[in-house]
C-alpha cells in the first residue's frame, strides 16, 4: 500500500511541475498584399516565436506573461547590441488569435542604420532598408496564422520516464504470474 501511495505522490508532483513550466510557441503569418504593386503574395511570411506562461489562468498570454518574444532575429523584450526594438502590445488567446505589435531598427557597428522591421497584426508588415526605402505588406482576409507549441526537452524526458514505468510494471506483472 505504501508503495502505491509513493508512486501516486511522485506522479502528482511530476504533473504539477509540468503544468508550471513556460511554453514556447512558433507563429507564422502567411499571405500579404504588397502595398506598392497591389498584388497578393501567398508566399510572403512574417514569423517569430514567443515563450510565456498563463500566470493568471485566463487562457490569454499577455505581454507581461512573456519571458521571450523573438521576431526578425531580435528578442523584443531584451534587445541586443546594435538593435533598438519595442513590443508595445502582445496578446495570444491559447489555441486561437495572436495580436502583436513589434518594431526593430538594426544598426551597423559604425552606428549607421542598417534596416528596420515591424509587424502590426491585422495591419501590415514593414521592412525598411538602410537607404530609407520601405516595403509594406498588408494583412488581408486571405492572410493566415499558424501557431504551434514547441515541446520542451522536459516533455520528452517525462514521456520517456512514463513509458519506462509502464514497461517496468508490465514486466513485473508478467514475472509475478
Amino acid at each position: 500500500m505504501l508503495q502505491k501511495l509513493l508512486c501516486a505522490s511522485l506522479l502528482a508532483s511530476c504533473s504539477l511541475a509540468a503544468q508550471a513550466a513556460s511554453t514556447q510557441w512558433n507563429f507564422v503569418y502567411t499571405g500579404f498584399l504588397d502595398e506598392y504593386s497591389q498584388t497578393f503574395d501567398p508566399t510572403m511570411t512574417a514569423s517569430g516565436s514567443f515563450t510565456g506562461e498563463d500566470l493568471n489562468h485566463d487562457n490569454i498570454i499577455q505581454l507581461s506573461e512573456l519571458s521571450r518574444l523573438d521576431v526578425a532575429g531580435a528578442n523584443h523584450l531584451n534587445c541586443g547590441y546594435h538593435v533598438t526594438c519595442a513590443a508595445p502590445s502582445f496578446s495570444y488567446q491559447l489555441g486561437g488569435a495572436l495580436s502583436l505589435t513589434v518594431f526593430a531598427s538594426y544598426y551597423r557597428p559604425d552606428g549607421e542604420l542598417d534596416g528596420r522591421y515591424g509587424i502590426e497584426s491585422g495591419v501590415a508588415v514593414t521592412y525598411g532598408l538602410e537607404d530609407y526605402s520601405e516595403y509594406r505588406y498588408l494583412f488581408t482576409p486571405q492572410t493566415t496564422l499558424s501557431v504551434t507549441a514547441v515541446p520542451e526537452p522536459d516533455t520528452y524526458a517525462m514521456m520517456a520516464l512514463g513509458l519506462l514505468g509502464i514497461g517496468a510494471l508490465s514486466r513485473r506483472r508478467k514475472s509475478a504470474r
